[in-house]
Formats: C-alpha cells, sequence, structure tokens
C-alpha cells in the first residue's frame, strides 16, 4: 500500500478531496455511485461492526455511517488521511493506521469489510485480500 516516493503528493487529503468533489460530471457522479454501491453491498444494520480498508480522507464512510447505528473501523497506511477521515466523519468511527495486508484485529472481527480503490495499490494484493478474509466473520 506504499505509493513510490515520486507519487507522494498523491497520498493526500486535499488531492483526493479534490479530485472527487470538484466540478467535474463524472467524478462527482463516480463519487456517489461509490457511496451508494457500498451502501448497497454493505446492508449496514443496527449493531454491526464494519471496517473500511484504505478509508481515505472518509469519502465513503460518511454515508455509510448515515444508513444505521454501526461501528465503523478505518483503516490506512497514511496518517494524514486518517486525520482528515476523524475529521470528516465523527460519532460510531475509530481509526487505525495499519498496511492492508498485516491487520491488527483477531479472526472474525468484522460483519462486513469495504475495500474500495485500494488493491491496485498493494505490492501483494493476494495477501491483503487474505486478511480481508480472515478479519470478516463467517457468513459475512
Amino acid at each position: 500500500m506504499s505509493p513510490s516516493s515520486g507519487s507522494r503528493q498523491l497520498w493526500t487529503p486535499e488531492y483526493w478531496k479534490g479530485y472527487f468533489e470538484s466540478n467535474n460530471p463524472y467524478r462527482r457522479y463516480k463519487l456517489e455511485r461509490d457511496r451508494k454501491l457500498a451502501i448497497e453491498l454493505l446492508n449496514p444494520r443496527s449493531g454491526q461492526r464494519i471496517l473500511e480498508v484504505g478509508c481515505g480522507y472518509g469519502r465513503i464512510s460518511s454515508a455509510i455511517l448515515n444508513q444505521a447505528p454501526i461501528q465503523l473501523v478505518g483503516v490506512d497506511l497514511s496518517a494524514g488521511m486518517l486525520e482528515a477521515c476523524r475529521q470528516e466523519v465523527k460519532g460510531r468511527f475509530s481509526a487505525c493506521r495499519c498496511d492492508s495486508r498485516q491487520l491488527p484485529f483477531q479472526d472474525e472481527t468484522f460483519d462486513a469489510v469495504l475495500c474500495s480503490g485500494v488493491l491496485m495499490h498493494v505490492e501483494d494484493p493476494r495477501a491483503a485480500v487474505g486478511e480481508l478474509c480472515r478479519v470478516l466473520r463467517a457468513g459475512g
């Protein structure tokens, strides 16, 4: 999940917020589509514990939290992104800086896991997917 040194400026909340929330109609459409798909696929229900891997600045996190009283845990490799996410989403949200290939959670901790726009940036996506499956409870 580590960007090359030449692309570090792309891993800032300011860049991504400007990208998704610009006046560009396609980018606005994609942002809303991503939020709607996440809600539809996760189907958040009261009391669930949901993990969002690569939460970034919170572009999807807020939408998920608005659906039901859940506990959302966001993880990201970027400390700046996590801080922006903490500012964006309030309430039932906690954040953890970690690598998607080594999640610091016990097996079957979460009812649902969301990982959007991350795996293409991970050196070993198979390891990351393995971790996502490990922390997802059976039937999640």
